[in-house]
């Protein structure tokens, strides 16, 4: 939401993105943890504002979790550093 309440424009494009699919964490490819994270930076504009998400955030931020789970297992140092699990 923009600081008037309204959806920006582009709301409607995250049901057709990463952010509106599971995350294959197991044989997904390593861009798509790079879409899912740099989509949730944009969408958040870096954590500075809540994001208009096209499912649950208790599910998109589950699924943050496990990337970074695997990203620390894998020593994939770049998701690591950007992915927005809960708290941080």
């Amino acid at each position: 939401m923009d600081r008037h309440g309204a959806r920006p424009r582009w709301h409607r494009d995250l049901r057709n993105s990463v952010l509106n699919r599971p995350l294959d964490l197991l044989g997904g490819l390593r861009d798509d943890g790079y879409a899912f994270t740099h989509l949730l930076m944009y969408c958040t504009d870096f954590g500075f504002r809540s994001a208009f998400m096209p499912r649950q955030q208790s599910v998109i931020l589950e699924e943050a979790s496990s990337l970074l789970a695997k990203c620390s297992t894998t020593r994939t140092t770049t998701w690591l550093a950007k992915s927005p699990w809960p708290g941080r």
